[in-house]
């Protein structure tokens, strides 16, 4: 098994006294006794190693006294097996879960059987994933929908965005957590359409956090017409959430995930956002703020 590999990143945000913490995302655990190496095809990776990279980070963060902050994608898949999983191995673990849509999803994304579903009627909306946290909440230690936890000087909030929405009830409760007066580290999946990103050439319809005139803006300028005029829509919550995020002083870093690769710019003045690389491609990202 190959070793993990640990990014380290230090931010300057005006703390009296270092923070430190893991930045996990996108694990997409894979234990189903039905399927053998199942996404292998899609990750890079067996099933064994991406387990493999997990428990590394695990132990790498026991043994530096670390605390996991993991944005999401935590599991491919829900099984039984993928519960247990959970069960057996954070029941000791100190960390904080902001999920990503994987967490809620019943069936391999994009295999027959998932296909059949959606051909069938399935959907992945706000009424599925009302009836699937119900099946994993159990097994993790936050809420699933909006979260907090003190970490030093910072208050992490781990804020549900896998849908690429965010409610009003989320924007209220983040306003809440800003009232306690600490520097706060927010933790979701999807992250927050930003120009540096949009520079990568990825469609903010499909893989950002974003409004739909950004999204509009940017199909246009990658000559996707198709997508302009077929933007999904988003709801009014989520752009007075990013804005918020944007411009409130003790909001001062995000974290997030669901891309699978290492990215980190400044999205506003003296605002950062941390994408990590995927878990189960053994990545793991040790951040420090001063």
């Amino acid at each position: 098994m190959k070793d993990l590999n640990v990014i380290k990143t230090t931010l300057s945000i005006g703390l009296e006294k270092p923070v430190s913490f893991l930045h996990l995302t996108d694990t997409h655990i894979v234990r189903d006794t039905e399927k053998e190496n199942g996404r292998a095809a899609v990750f890079g990776t067996t099933d064994e190693q991406i387990e493999d990279y997990f428990l590394k980070a695990l132990d790498y963060a026991k043994k530096n006294n670390l605390p996991i902050v993991h944005t999401g994608d935590l599991v491919d898949y829900i099984t039984p097996a993928n519960l247990a999983f959970l069960d057996e191995y954070l029941l000791d673990v100190d960390y904080i879960l902001a999920p990503g849509s994987h967490d809620y999803v019943h069936l391999i994304p994009g295999a027959k059987e998932y296909r059949d579903w959606i051909a069938a009627g399935g959907a992945e909306n706000d009424e599925y994933k009302a009836k699937q946290i119900k099946v994993i909440a159990t097994h993790i230690k936050n809420n699933m929908t909006f979260a907090s936890k003190l970490i030093g000087g910072v208050n992490v909030v781990a804020i549900d965005d896998s849908y690429l929405n965010i409610t009003d009830a989320q924007l209220d409760s983040l306003k809440n957590e800003v009232a306690k007066g600490y520097p706060i580290v927010i933790a979701m999946h999807v992250p927050i359409h930003t120009k540096a990103l949009q520079e990568l050439k990825f469609i903010p319809r499909e893989n950002l956090c974003s409004s739909p005139e950004e999204q509009k803006e940017h199909a246009i300028k990658n000559n996707r017409p198709d997508l302009a005029e077929n933007i999904r829509i988003y709801n009014d919550a989520t752009w007075r959430a990013i804005e918020y995020i944007k411009t409130e002083p003790l909001i001062k870093v995000v974290l997030a995930g669901h891309r699978h690769f290492d990215h980190l710019d400044e999205f506003a003045d003296g605002k950062f956002q941390i994408i990590s690389c995927a878990n189960c491609l053994g990545s793991a990202r040790e951040i420090t703020l001063v």
